[in-house]
């Protein structure tokens, strides 16, 4: 039986949705018990927590559900642009609620209905694709994914009482200007009436084709719900004068995309945004000289993708000069400063080479015999993408703590050491000590 009583005061009778529940990953794997999971409201979990201190209780559940032997299905379809190259947008079937994702699967419908009526000339091909998220998803890129250049997904429209729009990044490693564009037009449309927030990327099952696996750019932007993923609340549900407001803001972007421009000149806003992001690292006392060496690459690397990723999107060539000269100032800085010693564990991670199996990142762990599963600790999507089998796991580690903008203490590295271990053996991953 599941509940959240986290939203017991301002949600007290809604009811939960808890997606992709299993054992140990995405959904059940067929060795796992079929049992039934019941979820119920915050204020009955109260009163039931209160009627087990007086003893036993016999409950009686009523559970109206079908399970079917069959297919879920992939529904896929193009505006045609003048390159093969695709733009793909996703949007999600198979769950029950209007906000996530039908109204999402309505608005790409309309938005390819319009391009076709407005006769937009598209320099890219958009293709849209509607499935089962994440796993219908990764089946269909795997197969059909080779011509997609970049992709953006739309769950999440906007929710009741939300005034904000996450904007979640690509990750650095292809970093793509859709970034820019994404922030530049919501600003430039919706000016202070949301906030505008952005997001690190972290490969979540609405963004998880940007593993090197797939080698999809995908960002997204979307609106938080607040406080509960349910399917009984108002706050769940769309909220129709915002999405009004909204979405032809989102179409706008991916229209730009599309159509190739026209494109600002973005090569000093990549100097800017560089120029900050190393001040910021070099000023942060609790990063130590290698750490700080490692990020300082990784925010190179992002604007350096970002940029290159123009002349595919727009057949821009745009200079990149000055992101090296301002990178070379702040190398030549961190060779100034006295090198921290790295702790027992760190050393001992430097002493590691991981490498992917080829897979991706493993959302499920069919592979391992169902008495020996347990949860994966500590390893992030983000750092499972940094396991090429050329970088140490301490550099993987620290590539991920940049994207993140979080620091991983010598605890999370001893429990990702211990769950490397564990995955590597079934198969997932590599393990090369030095």
């Amino acid at each position: 039986m599941l509940c959240s009583l986290a939203n017991l005061e301002s949600l007290p009778d809604d009811v939960n949705w808890y997606n992709g529940l299993g054992y140990c990953g995405w959904y059940l794997s067929k060795e796992d018990a079929n049992i039934p999971a019941f979820s119920i409201p915050p204020r009955r979990a109260i009163t039931l927590k209160a009627q087990l201190k007086t003893g036993r209780i016999v409950l009686n559940g009523v559970l109206h559900s079908k399970i079917y032997d069959g297919e879920t299905y992939t529904v896929t379809g193009i505006v045609p642009g003048e390159s093969k190259e695709e733009v793909a947008l996703f949007a999600h079937l198979y769950e029950p609620f209007v906000g996530d994702d039908a109204a999402g699967f309505a608005h790409l419908c309309e938005l390819g209905a319009q391009l076709i009526r407005r006769k937009v000339k598209l320099k890219k091909t958009l293709r849209l694709v509607f499935s089962m998220e994440l796993y219908g998803f990764a089946a269909y890129l795997a197969k059909h994914g080779k011509n997609i250049i970049l992709a953006a997904n739309f769950d999440g429209i906007p929710f009741n009482e939300s005034n904000s729009i996450i904007m979640r990044r690509t990750p650095f490693y292809h970093a793509s200007c859709s970034d820019w564009i994404m922030e530049d037009t919501l600003k430039k449309r919706l000016g202070d009436k949301y906030t505008l927030v952005p997001e690190a990327a972290n490969l979540s099952d609405d963004t998880f084709s940007n593993d090197p696996f797939f080698g999809i750019p995908t960002f997204w932007m979307h609106s938080p719900c607040k406080g509960s993923h349910h399917n009984t609340g108002f706050l769940f549900e769309p909220d129709w004068i915002a999405a009004k407001e909204i979405l032809p803001v989102f179409a706008e972007v991916i229209e730009k995309i599309v159509c190739g421009g026209p494109m600002p000149d973005y090569s000093a806003k990549a100097a800017r945004e560089l120029d900050a992001a190393l001040t910021d690292i070099m000023d942060n006392k609790e990063l130590g000289t290698f750490e700080k060496r490692i990020r300082a690459q990784v925010e190179y690397n992002r604007q350096l993708n970002r940029l290159a990723s123009l002349k595919q999107i727009a057949g821009m060539e745009a200079p990149m000069a000055r992101l090296k000269t301002i990178f070379d100032k702040a190398l030549k800085a961190l060779d100034k400063l006295p090198k921290a010693p790295l702790s027992n564990v760190e050393e001992k991670a430097k002493s590691w080479i991981v490498k992917d199996a080829g897979f991706g990142y493993p959302f499920s762990l069919a592979r391992v015999p169902f008495a020996e599963r347990r949860p994966v600790k500590g390893i992030s999507r983000i750092l499972w993408t940094q396991f090429d089998g050329k970088v140490t796991l301490l550099e993987a580690i620290r590539r991920a703590d940049a994207e993140s903008g979080k620091k991983t203490d010598d605890e999370a590295i001893t429990r990702i050491m211990d769950s490397l271990e564990y995955v590597a053996k079934y198969g997932y991953a590599t393990i090369k000590r030095q």
